[in-house]
């Protein structure tokens, strides 16, 4: 961010001195991709990286912690009968990605919707917000909500797929919750939104000439390539926290925290078989 700001600022500083009129560079930290990349490789050849596992292991164990948390109160909540439809989430225990290789691209196409609950109306928004004020420590802690009306079956997206032979981001999900399904097609738009492994390949099927149907595209460089132009993401540093952690792990954390032997038991069942699902 601010290094590929300073660099922008001297080329431009140095432009009065240039016989070019151009004063526009175009997606020009698509080129700083290879330095960053070997940046960071030397940084960890040496022993000397900026960002250590320790503080990457913590991000997931905060997680995990608040998946616990958020899943035991809305369990509970539910059985009592406070909601008037019980609030779908947090989106990445729904959601499985078929090939590996998507996981640290699709949690970047979805954005912060894996963390999310989905809910049927302001009332059991009200309930859902007063649950995690008693269950997070801190207002930051609170997973955001999506409040669409709850539909009884999938959405019937096969008239919006795009006639190309690129999987789309909705082909390369498994997700166990026709809710939370919808409201990713609602949000994201997961059914128009290519997978192209090739960045090149990407935009020259995209950019000014995008097929029918067709949103955008992701590249396994991380770049989101749209009929108006591409953007470009860095990967080389960002590992996916929702869609590799093991859910073993989540359970054990459930059960930690829910009270009697009988009822630890009962939860980890219940959530045992939701996982299955994915």
């Amino acid at each position: 961010g601010e290094r590929s700001f300073s660099t922008v600022c001297f080329i431009c500083s140095l432009w009065n001195l240039m016989e070019s009129p151009f004063r526009c560079l175009d997606e020009f930290d698509v080129f700083m991709r290879g330095y960053r990349t070997n940046r960071r490789t030397n940084q960890e050849t040496s022993g000397h990286v900026e960002d250590p596992a320790g503080s990457e292991e913590e991000q997931s164990k905060r997680v995990r912690e608040v998946y616990a948390r958020s899943l035991e109160e809305v369990e509970e909540a539910d059985r009592l009968g406070r909601f008037h439809k019980k609030p779908r989430g947090p989106f990445g225990l729904h959601i499985k990605v078929k090939d590996p290789k998507w996981a640290n691209v699709i949690e970047l196409a979805i954005g912060g919707l894996a963390m999310n609950f989905v809910i049927h109306d302001q009332h059991d928004k009200t309930v859902l917000q007063e649950l995690f004020r008693k269950s997070c420590s801190t207002p930051r802690e609170h997973p955001n909500m999506i409040m669409m009306k709850f539909r009884d079956d999938f959405y019937d997206v096969s008239s919006q797929k795009p006639q190309t032979n690129h999987p789309t981001t909705y082909d390369m999900l498994e997700i166990d919750d026709h809710i939370i399904s919808n409201a990713l097609v609602e949000q994201s738009r997961i059914e128009q939104s290519l997978l192209i492994e090739s960045s090149e390949e990407a935009r020259m099927l995209i950019v000014g000439h995008a097929p029918r149907c067709v949103f955008n595209a992701w590249t396994l460089a991380g770049d989101d390539v749209r009929e108006r132009g591409a953007y470009s993401n860095d990967l080389s540093r960002n590992n996916s926290r929702y869609f590799r952690d093991d859910p073993s792990q989540v359970i054990e954390e459930i059960n930690t925290r829910s009270g009697s032997s009988e009822k630890r038991t009962q939860f980890r069942d219940r959530t045992r078989g939701d996982w299955r699902r994915m």
